[in-house]
């Protein structure tokens, strides 16, 4: 045996002691008969062996040695001798040791873990950097029906996000995520049924100690649909009592606003009846001074109910923007029509200025009430003898020569026109701006008025693609401003338009409005079944010296073209018994063609639905209640100038 001086110092035996000596007498190895026959099957086959045992050193303790042994062989090929080379393995054995100890104390703390994880009632996902699912709890798949072979190797939300999810929502989770953020959100998602799941969502980064790397994500998903149902039917009961409380003040403020413009008609009309009655004289200046406050209270009453129309139709998502051709410098000028009856009893002066093109594109009826809006509130906040001064300015797209930033953003695309209007009133205070433009702000105030207009114009502002606001800056009076999308109308020398025409598709027809000459000879079928408003017709048509019939349903009127009967025009209500005016008109122009009168529909209906109906029916003009004389006037004046046309 050859034992070096390693040996001596490994084992503590010196090589005078065992030479001559087995090598199992020396260390007492232990191992097994079983690895013993192996080790030596293998070296007689002239292979060599390594592995590791356990032997013992001269004092008794045990050391773990890794051994490889080799066959020394003769000429003949048989055994004579074996070298073995040993290295101490007891240190790296006790690490090892020490190792496997505290894997299977991490792998029995790790299956306490899941017990506890699949034992709770909180769903629970696991991933890796990845955000691959490496492991899902029992509740996970108790909540949502998936099974972990359904989710595990894929990402979460492959699985779990639906059609309601919210964009945004998962937004927010992937920017947390990818900044190792922890993240916590509501979230709708789906089970594997298909139905909708609000949950309550934690998701945790897991990051190494040492390195700072994220290793895995936890997430944390509590099902809170219960109570996502539970706020959203607290939250649907206050909108209700909200509402309700809306309603009150509607009807509240409403009535108050529909009493002024009445007593002024109520009063005042009992007044001239009072007159008659007892044959009291007075002069032609207090007749028409009368007349007038009849006229401005109906038109103030007419305003009201139209906003209150618009109102419908803003919460409805009903609004369409047109695009008319719009003469600015008449727009301004009827506008100052409308407001000159408040105007002048407290000696108002409406003044204008116009800067660009004079023709435009855009919804002239919704141009003009808001104008109509914003100075009739300045008249109304303006003491007597002051100036209202309307400024409508025209700007070119790509324009740098406007300052406010409104209009800027409009003109990096289009055309831009660019109204204010001006007054020297009280002002408004600056912490009262932000909600100027809401619905009900006028009785907030306390300042009269339903509170609708100023919303109105909101709205009609933003459809027409532009901003209104309140220049906050001055300190006296106030100046509103409003800027929208409006190129400029290259003129084809077409005729000019007028506030009284009506479009149907590619029906158009354009009323004078400037010529006041009365017209005699024209025969005027009306088709109205309320007995007051055949004599209003009747009084005005015969005030313009033209010659009238009656009828009380679309079927009388069907009854008198079939006699023969000659008419100029139809003046058709559309809500009659028997057969309505949409029905009498498309059966006129089945029967009569390019022959029938021209037709006129009369309605209180002015919707738009409405306005196809009567396209469809082929009706000429569009007359909305109430009518005045010259919106009649017109419309006979009109007829003239087609037939001279033709």
């Amino acid at each position: 045996m050859y034992w070096n001086d390693f040996a001596e110092t490994l084992f503590g035996w010196r090589k005078e002691e065992v030479l001559g000596k087995s090598i199992i007498d020396v260390l007492s190895p232990t191992t097994s008969l079983e690895q013993a026959n192996e080790i030596m099957k293998a070296l007689q086959a002239g292979q060599s062996w390594c592995g590791c045992f356990d032997a013992h050193r001269k004092d008794k303790s045990i050391l773990t040695l890794f051994v490889n042994d080799s066959a020394l062989m003769d000429e003949n090929g048989n055994m004579v001798g074996i070298v073995g080379v040993s290295c101490d393995f007891t240190k790296r054995q006790n690490v090892i040791s020490v190792l496997r100890k505290q894997q299977r104390e991490a792998e029995e703390q790790l299956r306490l873990v899941n017990r506890i994880i699949n034992i709770t009632n909180t769903a629970c996902i696991v991933t890796d950097k990845n955000q691959l699912t490496t492991f899902v709890n029992d509740a996970f798949t108790k909540v949502t029906g998936w099974e972990p072979e359904d989710i595990v190797g894929k990402r979460p939300s492959q699985v779990l996000q639906g059609p309601k999810t919210n964009p945004a929502t998962v937004k927010k989770m992937r920017e947390c995520l990818s900044e190792g953020r922890d993240c916590h959100v509501n979230i709708t998602n789906y089970k594997k049924d298909g139905s909708e799941i609000e949950v309550s969502l934690q998701i945790n980064p897991v990051k190494d100690k040492k390195t700072g790397e994220i290793i895995s994500f936890v997430a944390i998903q509590q099902d809170v649909t219960e109570s996502f149902s539970m706020r959203k039917e607290l939250e649907q009961a206050k909108r209700i009592v909200l509402a309700n409380q809306l309603k009150a003040e509607f009807v509240t403020t409403v009535s108050h606003e529909l009493r002024t413009p009445l007593n002024g008609i109520i009063g005042t009309t009992t007044t001239l009846l009072d007159i008659f009655e007892n044959g009291t004289v007075e002069s032609k200046e207090e007749s028409i001074e009368k007349l007038t406050i009849i006229l401005s209270s109906s038109q103030l009453l007419l305003a009201l109910v139209n906003n209150i129309i618009e109102v419908r139709k803003i919460e409805e998502g009903m609004l369409t923007a047109r695009k008319d051709v719009v003469s600015v410098d008449k727009l301004a000028m009827d506008t100052f029509l409308v407001c000159s009856p408040i105007a002048i009893p407290k000696n108002i002066t409406l003044k204008r200025s116009l800067v660009g093109p004079l023709r435009i594109l855009g919804d002239k009826t919704k141009l003009k009430q808001i104008l109509i809006n914003l100075i009739s509130n300045s008249i109304k906040f303006s003491p007597c003898g002051e100036e209202i001064t309307l400024d409508l300015r025209h700007f070119t797209k790509g324009s740098n020569k406007c300052k406010f930033k409104q209009v800027k953003k409009i003109l990096e695309h289009n055309d831009c026109l660019l109204c204010s209007v001006k007054d020297n009133g009280p002002g408004i205070p600056i912490s009262k701006s932000k909600i100027l433009f809401q619905k009900w702000a006028s009785p907030i105030f306390n300042e009269g008025g339903a509170g609708l207009g100023l919303n109105i114009c909101h709205n009609f502002v933003k459809l027409m693609g532009g901003s209104i606001w309140l220049d906050t800056s001055i300190t006296r009076g106030a100046t509103f401003y409003f800027a929208i999308v409006a190129n400029k109308h290259q003129s084809k020398g077409s005729r000019n338009s007028s506030p009284l025409t009506r479009k149907f598709g590619t029906r158009s027809r354009s009323l004078s409005t400037g010529n006041s000459d009365l017209y005699d000879g024209l025969h005027i079928l009306v088709a109205e079944d309320n007995l007051v408003n055949r004599k209003v017709m009747a009084m005005i048509l015969r005030r313009l010296r033209h010659r009238c019939t009656f009828a009380e349903n679309g079927q009388e009127v069907l009854d008198i073209l079939a006699t023969g009967e000659q008419f100029d025009a139809i003046f058709m209500d559309l809500h009659m018994p028997i057969l309505s005016g949409l029905e009498a008109a498309e059966a006129i122009r089945v029967k009569y063609g390019s022959t029938a009168p021209k037709i006129f529909a009369v309605t209180a209906d002015v919707t738009d639905k409405t306005k196809r109906k009567c396209n469809n029916a082929g009706i000429d003009i569009f007359l909305s209640k109430p009518v005045s004389f010259n919106s009649i006037r017109d419309a006979v004046s009109w007829i003239e100038d087609d037939d001279l046309s033709e």
